[in-house]
């Protein structure tokens, strides 16, 4: 749930850019982009509490040729900050883990495509 809802957000953003960027140029937005918008899905407040600490963290990841993994210490420090009990914190690191090993699955995946040859 915590990744299609993230997923889900980060298309939001993109089709909100296009929107503003449209209006710019008197476009309306088109029904495909108010259909997605107007299907947010529903999350309950643990899916809600899990996508904000996941976007807070990521500003903690280390960057080098590709992108590091969200520290273990920073999800303790994060759960620490927000009170969260040692079964909460226990949680919030299992599932950050796990949404934290699909993002870098996907990121790894992008940029180990096959680049298309260029006519030089």
């Amino acid at each position: 749930k915590v990744t299609a809802r993230l997923d889900w957000e980060d298309s939001a953003s993109d089709i909100r850019w296009s929107i503003e960027q449209g209006d710019k140029k008197g476009r309306p937005p088109t029904d495909d982009q108010v259909r997605f918008l107007d299907a947010e899905p529903e999350i309950d407040s643990g899916v809600a509490i899990m996508c904000r600490a996941y976007s807070e963290l990521s500003t903690c990841r280390s960057i080098g040729m590709a992108i590091g993994p969200i520290p273990w210490t920073a999800m303790l420090v994060w759960a620490q900050h927000h009170q969260l009990n040692k079964p909460a914190t226990d949680h919030l690191v299992t599932v950050l883990m796990k949404v934290d090993s699909e993002t870098l699955r996907r990121e790894a995946a992008k940029h180990s495509a096959p680049k298309r040859p260029t006519n030089g």
